[in-house]
């Protein structure tokens, strides 16, 4: 699955193919957990306009699971405050499913 690829890089310290591996997750499947993972690897890379627009994507598409994850990147993405997620562990859905 392309959001574990995105995963797998992103705990490498490899931001900017985690983007690519979790953009990609995000439009093929219209997947709130890949724009969040998406945003935070933006932030991760310093990008705060990019990080924004991802969690306005992740916020549209209104999964009660995420909702709370999107909005505190929003939220961190206006402040830029790059470091409030932490790198090493980007939100894995897997984790939140039952």
């Amino acid at each position: 699955m392309v959001l574990g690829l995105g995963n797998t890089r992103f705990a490498a310290g490899d931001y900017a193919g985690a983007a690519q591996a979790f953009e990609a997750a995000a439009r093929q499947h219209r997947s709130a957990a890949a724009w969040v993972n998406l945003g935070v690897a933006h932030l991760a890379m310093g990008q705060a306009d990019e990080a924004l627009a991802a969690a306005e994507q992740a916020l549209a598409v209104a999964d009660p699971a995420w909702q709370a994850r999107a909005e505190a990147l929003r939220q961190a993405a206006r402040a830029g405050m790059l470091d409030m997620f932490t790198p090493s562990q980007p939100a894995n859905p897997s984790s939140r499913r039952k």
